[in-house]
Parts: C-alpha cells; sequence; structure tokens
C-alpha cells in the first residue's frame, strides 16, 4: 500500500514502537510502516508498507536484527482489533450450560453492540480500519494464497484485503455470526476477486459480496476514501434494506455524537496530504 514517509531520521524514534522479530507472526498483515534502524546514521529505513506482511524465510533473515519499529499510528488501529476480539469471544465462547445458549437473535444483538461504536458520527469509517477488524476476527489468509495474490498483482490484492473484509464486517451487521463461516466466507470472496471470478448467483451471500464492491467502488469516488453508511441508507435492494435497518439504530444508539473517523490520512497517519 503506497505510504509516505519511507524514510526517517533519527530523531523520528519517540514516534515509533519496538517490537522483537521474533515476536512477529508470518503471513500476518501489518498494518503500519515497519522500519529498520540503519546502524550507519541510525535514520530509519521502510521495509514493510501497510498491508504487507512477512513471509517466514523474511523473519528468518531479519533474525540478526533482532527488532524493527512500527509508527505510533498503530494506535489508532488498536481499538478495531480489541473490539474483533471482544466479537471473536463472543461467537465462540462455550456456554456452562447448552441449554441456555444465547438464541441467534441475542448473539447478532450482542455483536451489534461491540461493532457499532466503531462508526463515526455521520456512520463514517475507513475501509482500511475494517481489514484490521476482519484479520483479527477471523486470523490471516492462507500463506499460499496470500504470496500468490501479492506476487500476481499489488492492486488487485489490496482491492480483495479491502473488499472481503467489507463482505464480512458488513455481514455482522446482517446477523451473520458464525465464525467458521465468516472465515470460509472472507477466503472464497478473497480468492474470487484475485481470479476475477466472481459469482453472479442470486442468493444472498453472492448479493451481500457485490453489495461491497460497489460501496467500496463508491468510497474510493471520494476523496477521503470514507465508507459511508448513509450512502446505505439511500440504495435498494435486499442487502440494502437490511442494513438500513441495523445501520440506524448503530446512529441511534452506539455511535458518540461529534465522533470524528480515525484515517489514514494526515500528520497522525501515513499518508501525507
Amino acid at each position: 500500500m503506497k505510504f509516505s514517509r519511507v524514510k526517517l531520521p533519527e530523531l523520528a524514534v519517540s514516534k515509533l514502537k519496538s517490537i522483537e522479530v521474533k515476536s512477529i507472526q508470518p503471513y500476518s498483515f501489518v498494518f503500519a510502516p515497519v522500519y529498520i534502524q540503519l546502524k550507519l546514521n541510525q535514520k530509519f529505513l521502510a521495509i514493510k508498507a501497510p498491508l504487507d506482511f512477512f513471509t517466514s524465510e523474511e523473519l528468518i533473515r531479519l533474525e540478526s536484527v533482532e527488532k524493527v519499529f512500527i509508527s505510533n499510528f498503530i494506535d489508532l488501529v488498536e481499538p478495531f482489533r480489541e473490539t474483533a476480539r471482544q466479537v471473536k469471544k463472543a461467537l465462540t465462547q462455550q456456554p456452562l450450560d447448552s441449554v441456555f445458549s444465547p438464541a441467534p437473535y441475542e448473539l447478532s444483538d450482542t455483536v451489534l453492540r461491540l461493532v457499532g461504536p466503531l462508526w463515526s458520527d455521520g456512520l463514517k469509517l475507513e475501509p482500511f480500519f475494517i481489514a484490521a477488524f476482519v484479520e483479527e476476527l477471523c486470523s490471516s489468509l492462507s500463506s499460499e494464497l496470500l504470496v500468490k495474490a501479492r506476487d500476481k498483482d499489488v492492486e488487485i490484492f489490496e482491492r480483495a484485503v479491502f473488499e472481503s473484509s467489507c463482505a464480512v464486517f458488513l455481514g455482522l451487521h446482517l446477523g451473520h455470526c458464525e465464525i467458521d463461516f465468516l472465515k470460509e466466507f472472507r477466503n472464497e470472496f478473497f480468492a474470487e476477486i484475485i481470479e476475477e471470478n466472481i459469482t453472479q448467483e442470486a442468493d444472498e451471500f453472492s448479493e451481500l459480496k457485490r453489495f461491497a464492491r460497489s460501496v467500496l467502488e463508491f468510497s474510493a469516488g471520494n476523496s477521503s476514501g470514507i465508507l459511508s453508511g448513509n450512502e446505505f441508507l439511500k440504495q435498494n435492494g435486499r442487502i440494502a434494506q437490511k442494513l438500513a435497518s441495523r445501520l440506524r439504530r448503530v446512529a441511534n444508539q452506539f455511535v458518540d455524537a461529534g465522533k470524528s473517523a480515525p484515517t489514514i490520512f494526515g500528520p497522525e497517519g501515513f499518508v501525507d496530504v
């Protein structure tokens, strides 16, 4: 993913966090630029862009470095990852007594209460943060698929990340709370985008895929790139109508008035404007 500030001065260390190389998971997306510190002049040089990942071989080669540095931007991502961990716990937690397992509508309500506050005032949210949420919720895609996709075409790779993540995120809003299904759905959609073989079937999940693609294409046309839930309310179709009722509830009950959307742009992000 394109980003600014590929090189940083030594004084930038106050805006970076150090990470031990041995703690990095291979084939997991990084959600902020990753740097190494050059021994010669102590400056920082980026080695990974946001939405890239380390292969096992790359991590072996980095063992002599011991630690790398990541932008403090990652602090803006953490609330989305923490919420995803809470959602995963809710979806996988085994009840003490199966007789009292939550009904599907109760589980869906719990999930909506967790993800609803992630939206900002005006039902706005950048796709990048949705991708971070879904990566934490569904875990990493297969290493073979990731390497194949990245090596084939980086632009299509990033689009596959955003579109498959958006479909899963909106699927949660629609009440689809089966974690194994969501993982499979994400993998399937990601692979379809990479192979440019999007299904044209009329079932709800195929429609959800097409809807996710359409709303992201619309957001990409905005200068801000922000996904606007309010635009969903204006659309027709089964998916749009179902989402509309849930997003109205989100806007009325879970979004803090005046809350601004976190962004990848500007001084706090990684893309200069």
